[in-house]
């Protein structure tokens, strides 16, 4: 039976699988591959924190993927600017946008295995209200550097309709 505090444990063992399948590929900027790397152990380790220190959390059947977080992060720094744009950076570990942007590509395809012994994949998408515009620039960064099809615009006051959207699109 799981304890508290055994998390970290799991955790850290999760994330020295997805490290040590990173960590064989050269394509992936050194600092990125590094930010990412910090990302999921300070989020490991906050979870972690709050799990052990919430008396009203009472199991620690938790699945959380830290990448997951953090290319979602990684593509929100596309219609950041300022303040929030340096912040998103801080969090990601990674000192410039560039980083992110001409690397994306190549630690996605470093993170998705298929061989006859393991797959693994992963899906990154961005969900937007139809009702609010984007911006252009915003759509074209995506499609140039992340790939386009990342964008997807649902009716968010249909709330059926948007979650049978989001469901069939992540379900293929």
């Amino acid at each position: 039976m799981a304890r508290k505090g055994d998390g970290l444990v799991r955790w850290t063992i999760v994330l020295g699988l997805i490290c040590a399948v990173m960590s064989q590929q050269s394509t992936v900027s050194q600092k990125l591959y590094e930010g990412s790397q910090k990302f999921a152990l300070n989020f490991f380790k906050k979870i972690s924190e709050f799990v052990d220190s919430d008396p009203s959390v009472t199991t620690t059947n938790i699945i959380i993927s830290p990448l997951s977080v953090w290319t979602l992060l990684a593509l929100l720094t596309e219609g950041a600017d300022g303040k929030t744009l340096r912040e998103l950076l801080d969090v990601l570990n990674v000192d410039n946008q560039n980083d992110i942007k001409y690397n994306f590509k190549n630690l996605i395809d470093t993170i998705n295995v298929n061989t006859s012994e393991v797959e693994i994949s992963s899906l990154q998408l961005i969900f937007t209200d139809i009702t609010q515009q984007r911006q252009q620039a915003f759509d074209d960064s995506i499609v140039q550097f992340y790939g386009q099809d990342l964008l997807r615009s649902l009716d968010f006051n249909s709330s059926p309709q948007a979650r049978k959207s989001s469901y069939e699109t992540i379900n293929g």
